[in-house]
C-alpha cells in the first residue's frame, strides 16, 4: 500500500485525518461510536482491490474487509438508507483500532499509562469486535497479538482473570482467541500444573480444561532416535512441540518422528 513508505505513527495520523469530520465531503459512510464520528468510505471498509505483481503482470483481486459492513450497506436496512452505522455499544478504543486496520494502518494499543490487564482487555475487545464485524484478517491478528501480550504474564492472576472472562463472556465462535489462550497455557503447563490458582481456574471453567487437554495432546510429537547403540533406538517417546534437534540420551544429531502405523491405517 502507499502508506508503507512512512512510519507507523505517520500512517496512523494520516488515517485519523481521513476519518475525521473534516473529510466528510468525500465520505459515503458515517460510523458512530459514542461522541466520536468516523467519516469512512464503503470501498475501504466493505471491500478493496489488492494489487499483486506476477510475472510482469498485475493481478487484481477483490479483498473483503468486513462482511458485516458489506451486508449492511447492501441491504434494505435503515443503516443502508442513511449511510450511518452506530457502533456505540462497542468500546471506542476497539472501534478506533478497527478503523485504522481497515485503512491499512498498524494496530497497536496506543493508550499511555495502562496496566497489563488493560492491555489484555484491549486485544480481547478488538477480537470481539472483529468477530462481530466479520473481519477475518483482524480476528487472526488480534488473537496473535493477545497471545504475545499474555506470554509475559502467564503466571499472574491477571491472566487467569482474562481467561475466565473469555470463556464466560464471549460467544462460542471465538475459536482463535481460545486457541491463543490454550497455546500460552500448554507452553507453560509443567509449571502451571503445580499452582493452586491454575487448578481453581480449570475447575471453574470446564471448557477451558477440555480445550487445554486437547491442545496438549496435539502438541505431543512421537519421536525416536535412529542412532545405533542408543538405548532409545526404536523406542518411541513423546515430547511437547516439534521434533528436538538431538537425542537427550546419546546426543545424536537428529531424531526422526516415529511412524504411527495405527493412525496411518485409520
Amino acid at each position: 500500500m502507499l502508506l508503507q513508505c512512512v512510519t507507523s505513527q505517520q500512517q496512523t495520523n494520516v488515517i485519523e485525518m481521513s476519518l475525521s469530520p473534516k473529510s466528510a465531503r468525500w465520505s459515503d459512510l458515517t460510523i458512530i461510536c459514542g461522541s466520536q464520528t468516523f467519516q469512512a468510505h464503503k470501498v475501504m471498509v466493505c471491500s478493496q482491490v489488492s494489487y499483486k505483481p506476477v510475472a510482469l503482470e498485475i493481478i487484481l483481486t477483490s479483498l473483503t474487509q468486513s462482511e458485516y459492513f458489506e451486508r449492511i450497506c447492501d441491504s434494505n436496512f435503515a443503516e443502508a438508507a442513511t449511510n450511518t452505522i452506530d457502533l456505540s455499544a462497542e468500546p471506542l478504543h476497539a472501534v478506533q483500532a478497527m478503523m485504522i486496520f481497515l485503512y491499512g494502518g498498524p494496530v497497536e494499543d496506543q493508550r499511555q499509562g495502562i496496566d497489563v490487564s488493560d492491555k489484555l482487555a484491549f486485544w480481547v475487545d478488538l477480537y470481539t469486535l472483529a468477530d462481530r464485524a466479520m473481519i477475518k484478517r483482524l480476528i487472526t491478528l488480534a488473537a496473535r497479538k493477545f497471545q504475545r501480550a499474555a506470554e509475559p504474564v502467564w503466571a499472574s492472576e491477571t491472566f487467569y482473570k482474562t481467561c475466565r472472562e473469555i470463556y464466560s463472556r464471549l460467544p462460542v465462535c471465538t475459536a482463535a482467541l481460545r486457541g491463543a489462550v490454550c497455546a500460552v497455557i500448554v507452553k507453560h503447563l509443567a509449571f502451571l500444573s503445580n499452582r493452586l490458582h491454575f487448578e481453581t481456574l480449570l475447575a471453574e471453567t470446564p471448557k477451558l480444561a477440555v480445550e487445554v487437554t486437547m491442545a496438549f495432546g496435539k502438541s505431543l510429537t512421537t519421536v525416536m532416535c535412529p542412532a545405533k547403540g542408543c538405548p532409545q533406538l526404536a523406542q518411541p517417546w513423546q515430547v511437547i512441540g516439534g521434533v528436538p534437534k538431538e537425542c537427550p540420551v546419546c546426543c545424536s544429531s537428529w531424531i526422526r518422528a516415529a511412524i504411527d502405523t495405527e493412525a496411518e491405517s485409520a
